[in-house]
Protein backbone atom coordinates (compact mmCIF):
# COMPACT_ATOMS: atom_id res chain seq x y z
CA UNK A 1 0.00 0.00 0.00
CA UNK A 2 1.31 3.42 -0.98
CA UNK A 3 -0.55 6.56 0.07
CA UNK A 4 0.38 9.96 -1.30
CA UNK A 5 -0.89 12.01 1.61
CA UNK A 6 -1.00 15.17 -0.50
CA UNK A 7 -4.01 13.57 -2.24
CA UNK A 8 -5.91 12.69 0.95
CA UNK A 9 -9.06 14.83 1.12
CA UNK A 10 -10.32 14.19 4.67
CA UNK A 11 -8.86 13.25 8.07
CA UNK A 12 -8.13 9.55 8.50
CA UNK A 13 -7.05 7.19 11.25
CA UNK A 14 -4.50 4.57 10.26
CA UNK A 15 -3.65 1.59 12.47
CA UNK A 16 -0.59 -0.67 12.31
CA UNK A 17 1.54 -2.94 14.47
CA UNK A 18 4.75 -0.97 13.76
CA UNK A 19 5.03 2.62 12.63
CA UNK A 20 8.44 3.92 11.50
CA UNK A 21 8.76 7.68 11.22
CA UNK A 22 11.26 8.72 8.57
CA UNK A 23 12.22 7.22 5.21
CA UNK A 24 15.99 7.70 5.26
CA UNK A 25 18.49 4.87 5.47
CA UNK A 26 17.64 4.09 9.13
CA UNK A 27 13.89 3.97 8.52
CA UNK A 28 14.17 1.91 5.34
CA UNK A 29 16.53 -0.68 6.81
CA UNK A 30 14.48 -0.95 10.01
CA UNK A 31 11.22 -1.52 8.10
CA UNK A 32 12.87 -3.97 5.70
CA UNK A 33 14.23 -6.05 8.56
CA UNK A 34 10.89 -6.00 10.39
CA UNK A 35 9.07 -7.18 7.26
CA UNK A 36 11.51 -10.08 6.89
CA UNK A 37 11.41 -11.10 10.54
CA UNK A 38 7.80 -10.31 11.43
CA UNK A 39 5.85 -11.15 8.25
CA UNK A 40 2.55 -11.35 10.13
CA UNK A 41 2.84 -7.79 11.45
CA UNK A 42 1.56 -4.70 9.65
CA UNK A 43 4.41 -2.22 9.21
CA UNK A 44 4.06 1.40 8.16
CA UNK A 45 6.71 3.87 7.04
CA UNK A 46 5.86 7.58 7.11
CA UNK A 47 7.98 9.96 5.03
CA UNK A 48 7.65 13.74 5.09
CA UNK A 49 8.82 14.11 1.49
CA UNK A 50 8.22 12.22 -1.72
CA UNK A 51 10.35 10.14 -4.08
CA UNK A 52 12.20 13.28 -5.18
CA UNK A 53 14.07 16.08 -3.42
CA UNK A 54 11.84 18.48 -5.33
CA UNK A 55 8.92 18.56 -2.90
CA UNK A 56 7.41 21.32 -0.71
CA UNK A 57 8.47 19.84 2.62
CA UNK A 58 12.09 19.53 1.51
CA UNK A 59 12.06 23.13 0.39
CA UNK A 60 10.35 24.54 3.48
CA UNK A 61 11.52 22.50 6.49
CA UNK A 62 15.31 22.27 6.12
CA UNK A 63 16.30 25.49 7.84
CA UNK A 64 18.22 25.13 11.10
CA UNK A 65 19.17 28.05 13.32
CA UNK A 66 22.57 27.78 14.95
CA UNK A 67 25.17 29.54 17.06
CA UNK A 68 28.95 29.51 16.55
CA UNK A 69 29.26 26.55 14.15
CA UNK A 70 27.01 26.47 11.09
CA UNK A 71 24.59 23.71 10.14
CA UNK A 72 24.31 23.48 6.35
CA UNK A 73 20.76 23.81 5.03
CA UNK A 74 21.33 21.00 2.55
CA UNK A 75 22.54 18.63 5.27
CA UNK A 76 18.92 17.57 5.90
CA UNK A 77 16.86 15.98 3.13
CA UNK A 78 13.10 15.41 3.38
CA UNK A 79 12.61 12.70 0.75
CA UNK A 80 12.48 8.94 0.53
CA UNK A 81 16.08 7.79 0.84
CA UNK A 82 16.93 10.78 3.03
CA UNK A 83 20.53 11.96 2.82
CA UNK A 84 21.40 9.05 0.49
CA UNK A 85 19.87 11.21 -2.26
CA UNK A 86 23.03 13.33 -2.02
CA UNK A 87 25.38 11.14 0.04
CA UNK A 88 28.58 10.07 -1.68
CA UNK A 89 28.57 6.66 0.00
CA UNK A 90 31.83 7.01 1.92
CA UNK A 91 31.85 5.12 5.21
CA UNK A 92 33.75 3.03 7.72
CA UNK A 93 33.15 1.51 11.16
CA UNK A 94 33.63 2.79 14.69
CA UNK A 95 36.73 1.39 16.32
CA UNK A 96 36.26 -0.24 19.71
CA UNK A 97 38.16 2.42 21.65
CA UNK A 98 35.82 5.05 20.16
CA UNK A 99 32.85 3.35 21.85
CA UNK A 100 34.23 2.76 25.34
CA UNK A 101 36.97 3.37 27.87
CA UNK A 102 37.82 7.05 27.35
CA UNK A 103 36.79 8.12 30.83
CA UNK A 104 38.06 11.65 30.31
CA UNK A 105 35.01 12.31 28.07
CA UNK A 106 31.65 13.31 29.57
CA UNK A 107 30.01 10.28 27.94
CA UNK A 108 32.18 7.45 26.69
CA UNK A 109 30.70 3.94 27.01
CA UNK A 110 28.09 2.52 24.67
CA UNK A 111 25.70 0.09 26.42
CA UNK A 112 26.03 -2.26 23.44
CA UNK A 113 29.10 -4.49 23.47
CA UNK A 114 31.52 -3.98 20.60
CA UNK A 115 31.34 -7.70 19.81
CA UNK A 116 27.60 -7.39 19.25
CA UNK A 117 27.91 -4.17 17.27
CA UNK A 118 30.47 -5.89 15.03
CA UNK A 119 27.98 -8.65 14.23
CA UNK A 120 25.55 -6.07 12.92
CA UNK A 121 28.24 -4.29 10.93
CA UNK A 122 28.83 -7.57 9.15
CA UNK A 123 25.12 -8.17 8.67
CA UNK A 124 24.63 -4.66 7.21
CA UNK A 125 27.57 -5.16 4.84
CA UNK A 126 26.09 -8.44 3.59
CA UNK A 127 22.61 -7.06 2.96
CA UNK A 128 22.92 -3.33 2.30
CA UNK A 129 26.01 -2.78 0.09
CA UNK A 130 28.41 -1.57 2.74
CA UNK A 131 32.02 -2.72 2.60
CA UNK A 132 32.96 -4.64 5.74
CA UNK A 133 35.87 -2.50 6.90
CA UNK A 134 36.41 -4.33 10.20
CA UNK A 135 39.13 -6.62 8.89
CA UNK A 136 40.67 -4.32 6.28
CA UNK A 137 44.43 -4.29 6.74
CA UNK A 138 46.64 -1.21 6.37
CA UNK A 139 49.90 -3.09 6.82
CA UNK A 140 50.96 -2.70 3.18
CA UNK A 141 50.43 1.05 3.21
CA UNK A 142 53.79 2.78 3.04
CA UNK A 143 54.83 5.72 5.21
CA UNK A 144 53.16 6.96 8.41
CA UNK A 145 53.90 3.59 10.03
CA UNK A 146 53.64 4.92 13.58
CA UNK A 147 50.21 6.48 13.10
CA UNK A 148 46.80 4.94 13.56
CA UNK A 149 45.22 4.21 10.18
CA UNK A 150 41.66 3.50 9.14
CA UNK A 151 40.28 2.44 5.74
CA UNK A 152 37.33 4.26 4.15
CA UNK A 153 35.30 2.82 1.25
CA UNK A 154 32.55 4.02 -1.04
CA UNK A 155 30.73 2.48 -3.98
CA UNK A 156 31.68 4.19 -7.24
CA UNK A 157 27.96 4.42 -7.96
CA UNK A 158 26.39 5.64 -4.70
CA UNK A 159 23.22 3.87 -3.59
CA UNK A 160 19.99 5.75 -2.95
CA UNK A 161 18.43 3.52 -0.31
CA UNK A 162 14.93 4.39 -1.50
CA UNK A 163 15.54 1.50 -3.92
CA UNK A 164 15.71 -0.90 -0.97
CA UNK A 165 12.21 -0.26 0.35
CA UNK A 166 10.29 -3.53 0.61
CA UNK A 167 6.98 -3.52 -1.27
CA UNK A 168 5.28 -5.15 1.71
CA UNK A 169 5.74 -1.93 3.74
CA UNK A 170 2.73 0.37 3.99
CA UNK A 171 4.18 3.67 2.80
CA UNK A 172 2.58 7.03 3.57
CA UNK A 173 4.55 9.83 1.93
CA UNK A 174 4.20 13.60 1.65
CA UNK A 175 3.08 13.27 5.27
CA UNK A 176 4.97 15.33 7.86
CA UNK A 177 4.84 14.08 11.46
CA UNK A 178 3.98 17.12 13.56
CA UNK A 179 3.69 15.55 17.03
CA UNK A 180 3.53 12.39 19.12
CA UNK A 181 0.88 11.79 21.80
CA UNK A 182 1.38 9.67 24.89
CA UNK A 183 -0.80 8.37 27.70
CA UNK A 184 1.10 7.19 30.73
CA UNK A 185 4.09 5.21 29.51
CA UNK A 186 2.75 4.57 26.00
CA UNK A 187 2.74 6.56 22.79
CA UNK A 188 -0.79 6.30 21.39
CA UNK A 189 -0.54 8.08 18.06
CA UNK A 190 1.50 10.17 15.65
CA UNK A 191 -0.16 13.17 14.02
CA UNK A 192 0.59 13.78 10.34
CA UNK A 193 -0.18 16.67 8.02
CA UNK A 194 0.64 18.01 4.55
CA UNK A 195 1.77 21.55 3.78
CA UNK A 196 -0.60 21.95 0.83
CA UNK A 197 -3.80 20.41 2.16
CA UNK A 198 -3.32 21.08 5.92
CA UNK A 199 -5.39 17.94 6.52
CA UNK A 200 -4.45 16.28 9.81
CA UNK A 201 -4.70 12.55 10.46
CA UNK A 202 -3.72 10.11 13.19
CA UNK A 203 -1.50 7.05 12.91
CA UNK A 204 -1.89 4.51 15.70
CA UNK A 205 0.52 1.65 16.34
CA UNK A 206 1.61 -0.80 18.99
CA UNK A 207 5.22 0.28 18.49
CA UNK A 208 6.68 3.53 17.15
CA UNK A 209 10.23 3.97 15.84
CA UNK A 210 11.62 7.47 15.20
CA UNK A 211 14.12 7.41 12.33
CA UNK A 212 14.23 11.10 11.42
CA UNK A 213 17.96 11.81 11.62
CA UNK A 214 20.18 13.39 14.25
CA UNK A 215 18.42 16.77 14.41
CA UNK A 216 14.82 16.14 13.31
CA UNK A 217 14.38 13.28 15.80
CA UNK A 218 15.12 15.66 18.68
CA UNK A 219 12.98 18.39 17.13
CA UNK A 220 9.89 16.15 16.99
CA UNK A 221 10.29 15.08 20.61
CA UNK A 222 10.87 18.64 21.86
CA UNK A 223 7.88 20.03 19.97
CA UNK A 224 5.67 17.21 21.21
CA UNK A 225 6.72 18.03 24.77
CA UNK A 226 6.17 21.78 24.38
CA UNK A 227 2.64 21.11 23.12
CA UNK A 228 1.92 18.92 26.13
CA UNK A 229 1.22 15.94 23.86
CA UNK A 230 4.19 13.83 25.01
CA UNK A 231 5.46 13.32 28.54
CA UNK A 232 8.94 11.98 29.21
CA UNK A 233 10.47 10.92 32.50
CA UNK A 234 13.83 11.76 34.03
CA UNK A 235 15.56 11.25 30.68
CA UNK A 236 13.77 14.32 29.34
CA UNK A 237 16.38 16.55 30.99
CA UNK A 238 19.00 15.14 28.58
CA UNK A 239 16.92 15.42 25.42
CA UNK A 240 18.91 17.39 22.85
CA UNK A 241 22.16 17.26 24.86
CA UNK A 242 25.57 15.97 23.73
CA UNK A 243 25.13 17.03 20.11
CA UNK A 244 28.13 16.18 17.90
CA UNK A 245 29.26 16.70 14.33
CA UNK A 246 32.52 16.31 12.41
CA UNK A 247 33.85 19.81 11.70
CA UNK A 248 36.12 19.57 8.69
CA UNK A 249 38.07 21.76 6.30
CA UNK A 250 41.14 21.96 4.14
CA UNK A 251 44.03 23.50 6.01
CA UNK A 252 47.76 23.15 5.57
CA UNK A 253 49.95 21.76 2.82
CA UNK A 254 52.01 18.59 2.53
CA UNK A 255 55.13 19.30 0.46
CA UNK A 256 57.27 16.34 -0.60
CA UNK A 257 60.92 16.59 -1.57
CA UNK A 258 60.20 14.60 -4.70
CA UNK A 259 57.23 12.71 -6.18
CA UNK A 260 56.45 9.94 -3.69
CA UNK A 261 53.72 7.30 -3.97
CA UNK A 262 51.31 8.09 -1.13
CA UNK A 263 48.29 6.98 -3.15
CA UNK A 264 46.65 5.15 -0.23
CA UNK A 265 46.18 8.42 1.64
CA UNK A 266 44.86 10.25 -1.43
CA UNK A 267 42.40 7.68 -2.73
CA UNK A 268 42.40 4.78 -5.17
CA UNK A 269 39.85 2.67 -6.97
CA UNK A 270 39.99 -0.83 -5.56
CA UNK A 271 37.81 -3.64 -6.98
CA UNK A 272 35.14 -1.23 -8.12
CA UNK A 273 35.20 0.82 -4.92
CA UNK A 274 36.69 4.13 -3.95
CA UNK A 275 39.16 3.70 -1.08
CA UNK A 276 41.45 5.84 1.03
CA UNK A 277 43.22 5.69 4.39
CA UNK A 278 42.91 8.31 7.12
CA UNK A 279 45.74 9.03 9.60
CA UNK A 280 45.20 9.62 13.33
CA UNK A 281 47.45 10.04 16.34
CA UNK A 282 48.75 6.78 17.82
CA UNK A 283 46.35 5.39 20.41
CA UNK A 284 48.88 5.60 23.25
CA UNK A 285 49.30 9.34 22.64
CA UNK A 286 45.53 9.84 22.47
CA UNK A 287 45.08 8.12 25.81
CA UNK A 288 48.08 9.53 27.66
CA UNK A 289 47.27 13.10 26.59
CA UNK A 290 43.49 12.62 26.85
CA UNK A 291 42.86 13.49 23.22
CA UNK A 292 40.46 12.51 20.46
CA UNK A 293 40.63 10.55 17.20
CA UNK A 294 40.82 13.40 14.67
CA UNK A 295 42.20 12.33 11.31
CA UNK A 296 43.62 13.75 8.08
CA UNK A 297 43.89 12.66 4.47
CA UNK A 298 45.59 14.27 1.47
CA UNK A 299 44.39 15.79 -1.79
CA UNK A 300 46.81 16.31 -4.70
CA UNK A 301 47.20 19.77 -6.21
CA UNK A 302 47.48 19.42 -9.98
CA UNK A 303 47.40 21.92 -12.87
CA UNK A 304 43.65 21.40 -13.37
CA UNK A 305 42.72 21.51 -9.66
CA UNK A 306 39.92 23.98 -8.84
CA UNK A 307 39.07 24.72 -12.47
CA UNK A 308 35.31 25.13 -12.83
CA UNK A 309 35.11 23.60 -16.30
CA UNK A 310 37.28 20.60 -15.40
CA UNK A 311 35.20 20.02 -12.29
CA UNK A 312 32.04 20.04 -14.42
CA UNK A 313 33.59 17.60 -16.90
CA UNK A 314 34.54 15.22 -14.10
CA UNK A 315 31.08 15.39 -12.54
CA UNK A 316 29.54 14.65 -15.95
CA UNK A 317 31.76 11.61 -16.48
CA UNK A 318 31.18 10.32 -12.95
CA UNK A 319 27.44 10.22 -13.71
CA UNK A 320 27.87 8.24 -16.93
CA UNK A 321 27.67 4.49 -16.37
CA UNK A 322 29.04 3.72 -19.83
CA UNK A 323 32.23 5.66 -19.10
CA UNK A 324 32.66 3.80 -15.83
CA UNK A 325 32.11 0.38 -17.39
CA UNK A 326 34.69 1.04 -20.10
CA UNK A 327 37.17 2.52 -17.68
CA UNK A 328 36.86 -0.29 -15.15
CA UNK A 329 37.10 -2.92 -17.89
CA UNK A 330 40.40 -1.39 -18.98
CA UNK A 331 41.91 -1.05 -15.52
CA UNK A 332 40.23 -3.67 -13.37
CA UNK A 333 43.57 -5.33 -12.55
CA UNK A 334 45.51 -2.09 -11.96
CA UNK A 335 45.63 0.48 -9.22
CA UNK A 336 43.76 3.61 -10.23
CA UNK A 337 44.75 6.76 -8.36
CA UNK A 338 42.27 9.57 -7.81
CA UNK A 339 43.34 12.63 -9.80
CA UNK A 340 40.89 15.23 -8.52
CA UNK A 341 38.67 15.63 -5.48
CA UNK A 342 35.66 15.89 -7.82
CA UNK A 343 36.09 12.16 -8.52
CA UNK A 344 34.99 11.34 -4.97
CA UNK A 345 31.49 12.72 -5.57
CA UNK A 346 31.91 15.13 -2.63
CA UNK A 347 30.82 18.70 -3.38
CA UNK A 348 32.89 20.53 -0.73
CA UNK A 349 35.42 21.68 -3.32
CA UNK A 350 32.81 23.63 -5.28
CA UNK A 351 33.23 26.60 -2.96
CA UNK A 352 36.79 27.14 -4.18
CA UNK A 353 36.51 26.37 -7.91
CA UNK A 354 37.27 29.28 -10.20
CA UNK A 355 36.46 30.18 -13.77
CA UNK A 356 39.52 30.53 -16.02
CA UNK A 357 39.67 31.55 -19.65
CA UNK A 358 37.89 29.16 -21.99
CA UNK A 359 41.11 28.23 -23.78
CA UNK A 360 42.92 27.59 -20.51
CA UNK A 361 40.09 25.43 -19.14
CA UNK A 362 39.91 23.37 -22.33
CA UNK A 363 43.66 22.81 -22.18
CA UNK A 364 43.41 21.69 -18.52
CA UNK A 365 40.47 19.39 -19.31
CA UNK A 366 42.51 17.73 -22.04
CA UNK A 367 45.38 17.21 -19.60
CA UNK A 368 43.05 15.65 -17.04
CA UNK A 369 41.47 13.32 -19.60
CA UNK A 370 44.89 12.23 -20.85
CA UNK A 371 46.02 11.20 -17.37
CA UNK A 372 42.68 9.65 -16.51
CA UNK A 373 42.28 7.56 -19.67
CA UNK A 374 45.91 6.41 -19.72
CA UNK A 375 45.94 5.87 -15.95
CA UNK A 376 49.33 7.56 -15.84
CA UNK A 377 50.36 9.18 -12.58
CA UNK A 378 51.45 12.82 -12.87
CA UNK A 379 54.40 13.96 -10.79
CA UNK A 380 52.91 15.35 -7.60
CA UNK A 381 54.79 16.97 -4.73
CA UNK A 382 52.16 19.22 -3.14
CA UNK A 383 48.96 18.12 -1.41
CA UNK A 384 46.21 19.85 0.49
CA UNK A 385 45.47 18.48 3.93
CA UNK A 386 41.85 17.60 4.57
CA UNK A 387 41.14 17.63 8.32
CA UNK A 388 38.30 15.91 10.18
CA UNK A 389 37.57 16.54 13.86
CA UNK A 390 36.04 14.14 16.35
CA UNK A 391 33.84 16.28 18.60
CA UNK A 392 33.79 15.19 22.19
CA UNK A 393 30.30 14.71 23.68
CA UNK A 394 29.60 17.75 25.86
CA UNK A 395 26.41 18.57 27.74
CA UNK A 396 26.66 22.22 26.67
CA UNK A 397 26.48 21.28 22.98
CA UNK A 398 22.75 20.93 22.49
CA UNK A 399 19.69 21.13 20.29
CA UNK A 400 16.82 23.30 21.47
CA UNK A 401 13.77 25.06 20.00
CA UNK A 402 13.78 28.62 18.72
CA UNK A 403 10.89 31.07 18.86
CA UNK A 404 10.41 30.88 15.08
CA UNK A 405 7.76 28.50 13.75
CA UNK A 406 7.45 26.49 10.55
CA UNK A 407 4.47 26.18 8.21
CA UNK A 408 2.86 23.64 10.58
CA UNK A 409 3.16 25.92 13.60
CA UNK A 410 5.96 23.83 15.12
CA UNK A 411 8.97 25.65 16.50
CA UNK A 412 12.11 25.52 14.41
CA UNK A 413 15.21 23.94 15.83
CA UNK A 414 18.35 25.73 17.00
CA UNK A 415 21.70 24.01 17.42
CA UNK A 416 24.09 25.52 19.95
CA UNK A 417 27.53 23.98 19.74
CA UNK A 418 31.15 25.00 19.63
CA UNK A 419 34.61 23.49 19.46
CA UNK A 420 36.45 22.54 22.64
CA UNK A 421 40.10 23.05 23.46
CA UNK A 422 40.59 19.27 23.44
CA UNK A 423 39.36 19.05 19.85
CA UNK A 424 41.69 21.84 18.73
CA UNK A 425 44.62 20.52 20.73
CA UNK A 426 44.23 17.10 19.10
CA UNK A 427 44.44 18.56 15.60
CA UNK A 428 47.41 20.77 16.49
CA UNK A 429 49.35 17.78 17.82
CA UNK A 430 48.38 15.60 14.83
CA UNK A 431 49.80 18.19 12.43
CA UNK A 432 52.92 18.50 14.57
CA UNK A 433 53.53 14.73 14.71
CA UNK A 434 53.02 14.31 10.96
CA UNK A 435 55.53 17.08 10.30
CA UNK A 436 58.06 15.45 12.64
CA UNK A 437 57.59 12.10 10.92
CA UNK A 438 58.04 13.50 7.42
CA UNK A 439 61.27 15.23 8.45
CA UNK A 440 62.52 12.12 10.22
CA UNK A 441 62.08 9.89 7.17
CA UNK A 442 63.30 12.75 4.96
CA UNK A 443 60.51 12.81 2.40
CA UNK A 444 59.03 16.26 3.00
CA UNK A 445 57.30 18.51 5.48
CA UNK A 446 53.83 19.58 6.55
CA UNK A 447 53.22 23.33 6.41
CA UNK A 448 50.64 24.41 8.96
CA UNK A 449 50.19 27.41 11.25
CA UNK A 450 47.12 26.31 13.16
CA UNK A 451 48.57 27.60 16.43
CA UNK A 452 48.71 31.14 14.97
CA UNK A 453 45.12 31.25 13.72
CA UNK A 454 42.86 33.68 15.58
CA UNK A 455 39.72 32.23 13.96
CA UNK A 456 39.84 28.44 13.98
CA UNK A 457 39.71 27.43 10.28
CA UNK A 458 38.49 23.82 10.57
CA UNK A 459 34.79 24.31 11.20
CA UNK A 460 32.69 23.24 8.19
CA UNK A 461 29.59 21.11 8.80
CA UNK A 462 30.19 17.51 7.73
CA UNK A 463 26.44 16.81 7.89
CA UNK A 464 27.14 14.05 10.43
CA UNK A 465 24.66 15.06 13.11
CA UNK A 466 24.89 12.80 16.18
CA UNK A 467 23.77 12.79 19.80
CA UNK A 468 20.69 14.37 21.33
CA UNK A 469 19.03 11.11 22.43
CA UNK A 470 22.13 9.23 23.56
CA UNK A 471 21.89 5.66 24.78
CA UNK A 472 23.03 4.48 28.19
CA UNK A 473 22.14 2.34 31.16
CA UNK A 474 20.01 4.83 33.12
CA UNK A 475 17.58 7.72 32.55
CA UNK A 476 19.95 9.74 34.73
CA UNK A 477 22.68 9.62 32.08
CA UNK A 478 20.87 8.91 28.80
CA UNK A 479 17.63 9.21 26.84
CA UNK A 480 17.50 5.69 25.38
CA UNK A 481 18.49 2.30 26.77
CA UNK A 482 20.51 -0.52 25.22
CA UNK A 483 17.43 -1.57 23.19
CA UNK A 484 17.29 1.99 21.75
CA UNK A 485 14.00 2.54 23.59
CA UNK A 486 13.28 5.82 25.36
CA UNK A 487 13.60 4.91 29.03
CA UNK A 488 10.16 6.00 30.28
CA UNK A 489 8.10 5.09 27.18
CA UNK A 490 7.34 1.41 26.66
CA UNK A 491 6.73 1.52 22.90
CA UNK A 492 8.91 4.35 21.56
CA UNK A 493 12.26 3.50 19.95
CA UNK A 494 14.87 5.50 18.03
CA UNK A 495 16.83 4.43 14.93
CA UNK A 496 19.18 7.34 14.38
CA UNK A 497 22.67 8.68 14.87
CA UNK A 498 21.08 10.70 17.69
CA UNK A 499 21.50 7.67 20.01
CA UNK A 500 25.31 7.64 19.68
CA UNK A 501 27.04 8.59 22.98
CA UNK A 502 30.29 9.27 21.10
CA UNK A 503 30.76 10.31 17.49
CA UNK A 504 34.18 9.14 16.32
CA UNK A 505 35.64 11.20 13.49
CA UNK A 506 34.11 9.62 10.42
CA UNK A 507 30.87 9.23 8.48
CA UNK A 508 28.41 7.41 10.77
CA UNK A 509 26.17 5.91 8.05
CA UNK A 510 27.57 2.35 8.29
CA UNK A 511 26.97 2.49 12.05
CA UNK A 512 23.44 3.84 11.54
CA UNK A 513 22.75 0.86 9.27
CA UNK A 514 24.20 -1.57 11.83
CA UNK A 515 22.13 -0.04 14.65
CA UNK A 516 18.98 -0.21 12.51
CA UNK A 517 19.55 -3.94 11.96
CA UNK A 518 20.23 -4.32 15.68
CA UNK A 519 16.99 -2.53 16.60
CA UNK A 520 14.89 -4.55 14.17
CA UNK A 521 16.34 -7.74 15.67
CA UNK A 522 15.47 -6.57 19.19
CA UNK A 523 11.92 -5.69 18.20
CA UNK A 524 11.33 -8.89 16.27
CA UNK A 525 12.54 -10.97 19.20
CA UNK A 526 10.08 -9.12 21.40
CA UNK A 527 7.25 -9.98 19.00
CA UNK A 528 8.32 -13.61 18.74
CA UNK A 529 8.68 -13.96 22.49
CA UNK A 530 5.02 -12.97 22.82
CA UNK A 531 4.02 -15.71 20.35
CA UNK A 532 3.14 -19.27 21.46
CA UNK A 533 6.19 -20.66 19.59
CA UNK A 534 9.48 -18.85 19.17
CA UNK A 535 13.19 -19.51 18.82
CA UNK A 536 15.06 -18.80 22.05
CA UNK A 537 18.38 -19.16 20.25
CA UNK A 538 17.72 -16.52 17.58
CA UNK A 539 20.88 -15.05 16.13
CA UNK A 540 21.74 -11.93 14.19
CA UNK A 541 19.59 -11.60 11.08
CA UNK A 542 17.76 -14.93 11.50
CA UNK A 543 14.40 -15.76 12.99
Amino acid sequence: MKIDYSNVVKPETYTFDFCVLGGGIAGIITTNELVKKCPDQSICLIESGSFSLDNPHNRELKEVLFSDLAIKKNSREFALGGATNTWGGLSTHFEEFETRGRDYLETHDWPISYEELSQYYRYASEHYQFTDTLDESTEKSRYFENFRKRVFFAQLEPVNYASYLNNAVHLIYNAHVTELHSEGETVTKAVISNAGTQITSSVQAKTFIIALGGIETVRLLLNSQVKGALTLGTEGQLLGRYFMNHPKSEYGLLKLNQPTPINDYVGTIDQGRYKYIGISLPLDIQRSQRLLNNYVRFEPILPWSDDKVVSAVISFLMNKRTFFKIFMALYQQKEVTMLDFSETGDTDHLERVERRSRLKSISLAVQYLYYRLTNKKPKITTYRIRNYIEMEPRYDNHITLSEEVDLFGNRKVQVNYSLSEREKRTMLLLHEKISEHLLEVNIGDLHSKLEDEVDWPIATDASHHMGGTIMGDSPDNSVTNSDLRIHSIENLYIASSSVMPTGGSHNPTFTIAALSCYLADRLSRKVLSASPIHDEEATVGTH
